[in-house]
């Protein structure tokens, strides 16, 4: 499988994508393979409107594709407000119309993998985004000063 950045991603999962519309990260029938796991390659981007919570407390997943190229519609995940933690073991790719916001006190994203932003994330009230590789921003990445935090290991890249 092809990351978004047309680097292949390692270990190939299981694709799970996202069916459209507004809804919740636990309700498996918002799936085509049912709630994401652990070798679940998540794709959320449907061609339309994508507002999605994370409502799980904890997972990981494989991989994370959040939108793609612009088309007038968003493709949105978020915590909603509420703490929760997400484990990619692979890449993080958010395309043009990709657009990640969390917001709980404690909310974590992890990457273990080059990842890449040619969308928007934001994190606010002490959320954290975390790249175990390389990070190539070419949009927008905000971190409320003083409370949120994003770290990158590898080298990053901003073309924003």
């Amino acid at each position: 499988m092809a990351a978004a950045s047309g680097r292949s991603s390692l270990n190939p999962g299981t694709p799970d994508t996202w069916s459209g519309g507004t809804g919740n990260w636990s309700v498996a029938g918002n799936w085509n393979n049912g709630e994401p796991g652990a070798n679940s390659d998540v794709t959320i981007y449907s061609g339309g409107s994508d507002y999605l919570s994370l409502d799980v407390g904890s997972t990981t997943i494989n991989s994370l594709t959040l939108g793609g190229v612009a088309n007038g519609f968003n493709s949105q995940l978020s915590d909603a407000g509420t703490n929760q933690t997400l484990n990619i073991t692979n890449a993080l790719n958010v395309g043009q119309n990709g657009y990640l916001q969390l917001t709980g006190a404690t909310s974590t994203l992890t990457a273990g993998a080059d990842s890449v932003n040619a969308g928007q994330i934001y994190l606010y009230n002490g959320a954290s985004l975390t790249i175990n590789g390389n990070f190539d921003n070419k949009y927008v990445v905000q971190a409320e000063n003083g409370t949120s935090e994003i770290n990158v290991s590898g080298t990053l890249t901003n073309e924003s």
